[in-house]
């Protein structure tokens, strides 16, 4: 079994459900997020607190991946719910020039004492589900959130990942809600995870 998996996706696809059954099912340490305190004031101005939310979630993923580096990551099987290096992915969406700008010479100080995980599941659904899901789950932040920026979020995420080549990918369209439920399908997904190759592998439900 890989030792290192990320769980990606935007925001609605069902990340959260996928970690915690694979947390259960392998007896995994669960690394997710750390709350971040701006990501309220974000959701209501992006423009102006677009800055410090994402210098939070940068440097806080930073000191996780470190610890984890130099503490349990080889003792056990690691689930986490983001992947560090597609933290610029965000920046590039939400920040102006000037901000971008500084956010890449911190980036940069940092990403290259980040390990890759050793197989990332890309969680993928169309903008529709995606909001769908987001509006069961807070129907004051589903209109907070612009359609427009899930639909740049979505293909920011298709193009990141068609390049990204420091760990296997398997991409799991996750239009079927909870797919993961079903104790044949997580198996199977583990299966997967276990045998993943270079490169971009799909995994149909």
């Amino acid at each position: 079994m890989n030792r290192y998996i990320a769980v990606e996706g935007p925001i609605g696809v069902g990340k959260t459900g996928l970690v915690r059954a694979l947390e259960e099912r392998l007896s995994a340490k669960l690394v997710r997020d750390t709350e971040n305190p701006f990501l309220p004031s974000f959701y209501q101005d992006m423009e102006k607190f677009a800055f410090q939310a994402q210098i939070f979630f940068l440097l806080s993923r930073f000191q996780q991946q470190k610890d984890l580096a130099q503490g349990e990551l080889f003792a056990t099987t690691t689930v986490c719910d983001y992947l560090f290096h597609k933290d610029r992915l965000f920046a590039s969406l939400i920040l102006n020039p000037q901000e971008f700008s500084l956010y890449e010479k911190i980036y940069g100080l940092l990403k290259g004492t980040i390990l890759s995980p050793d197989v990332v599941i890309y969680m993928q659904a169309s903008v529709d589900t995606l909001i769908e899901r987001i509006s069961e789950s807070s129907s004051d932040l589903a209109l907070l959130l612009p359609r427009s920026y899930l639909e740049s979020l979505v293909q920011a995420y298709q193009t990141f990942f068609f390049h990204y080549s420091a760990a296997p990918v398997i991409v799991v369209k996750a239009e079927q809600k909870d797919f993961f439920k079903d104790p044949k399908v997580l198996d199977l997904l583990i299966q997967n995870i276990t045998k993943a190759k270079a490169g971009l592998q799909y995994f149909n439900l």
